[in-house]
């Protein structure tokens, strides 16, 4: 659902916001993000959009230059902006004969496809991308296929998401723990980052509700807590709950959970929020203090400077 934007969509996996927060064992946490969170994800859902996109590209083209094929490649990327999905796969098809190898022209068909309802050729399509170049989207495909999978599962059974998550975690975990997923091993951290990531293209098309973006935004939310803080984890769960979460009672009782943990923190976590707003105040008033001393040494030369020129 987000091939398109291969290479056309400047995509920003990362963010610097420093937050308070409470950590699932009840301790204050004060951290950067270096990673996509839920506000971005939100920002995504309200203000990106096909056509958005559309009028990017159309910008970018009057500052570039391409090949004949590069330029047939974005033409077929323009009708998917537009709707034109059977246009666009019948140009990208040309396109592969031309070019069997090429991994973008494989993972636009995959998109095209998908957005045209033909899951099972988006999944073939898709699969091949893979295959032609794996590290791709920083090696996340793998999700995108899984995704494809649940998309064509959720048609033969579309209430499958109300006891099963599309990717089961343990009840306790660390980001360095291996999962299994369709036969490979993915680490908490590349599932972590493969949510993030595949989510933030695919937000762009796919608006509330769906079930299996809701499933990921509740996975996201467990690794998220887990990872950082419970508050964000919370707004992963508002994020699921807001494209439909299959089930909702889980989805309260985990909300209920995270809240009772920010709401009801131990007598640690205020020392832990008073010695890390103390270690603040130091700092800034350590850079107040360089900024006077860099203040008076400038002045003090700029009129020994004036001095010398006097006499």
């Amino acid at each position: 659902m987000k091939k398109l934007l291969l290479f056309l969509l400047p995509a920003s996996l990362f963010s610097c916001i420093w937050i308070h927060g409470t950590t699932l064992d009840g301790k204050h946490k004060y951290q950067g993000y270096g990673y996509v969170s839920a506000l971005i994800l939100t920002e995504t859902i309200e203000r990106a959009s096909p056509q958005k996109t559309l009028k990017n590209i159309l910008e970018e083209r009057k500052y570039k230059t391409v090949s004949s094929d590069e330029l047939e490649e974005e033409n077929a990327v323009i009708l998917m902006l537009q709707g034109k999905y059977d246009d666009s796969i019948k140009k990208l098809l040309t396109l592969n004969k031309l070019h069997p190898k090429k991994y973008s022209i494989a993972s636009n068909l995959g998109t095209a496809y998908e957005l045209n309802g033909e899951n099972e050729k988006a999944l073939t399509w898709i699969t091949e991308g893979i295959n032609r170049d794996s590290s791709s989207h920083y090696g996340t495909e793998w999700l995108h296929q899984l995704i494809l999978k649940l998309k064509i599962k959720e048609s033969k059974n579309k209430n499958f998401l109300q006891t099963k998550r599309a990717i089961s975690l343990p009840l306790k975990f660390i980001l360095d723990d291996n999962i299994s997923i369709n036969n490979q091993t993915h680490t908490i951290s590349d599932i972590r980052k493969a949510i993030n990531y595949q989510l933030k293209e695919r937000l762009v098309f796919v608006k509330p509700k769906d079930k299996i973006v809701s499933d990921l935004f509740y996975t996201a939310s467990r690794i998220e807590a887990q990872a950082t803080t419970a508050e964000e984890g919370l707004a992963y769960l508002e994020l699921a709950e807001l494209y439909g979460f299959a089930n909702p009672k889980l989805l309260k009782d985990k909300k209920a959970h995270y809240q009772n943990i920010i709401e009801h923190p131990p007598l640690s976590y205020y020392f832990d929020l008073l010695f890390d707003s103390f270690d603040d105040i130091v700092s800034f008033a350590l850079i107040v203090v360089i900024g006077i001393f860099l203040s008076m040494l400038f002045i003090n030369l700029k009129n020994s400077i004036f001095k010398r020129k006097n006499n």
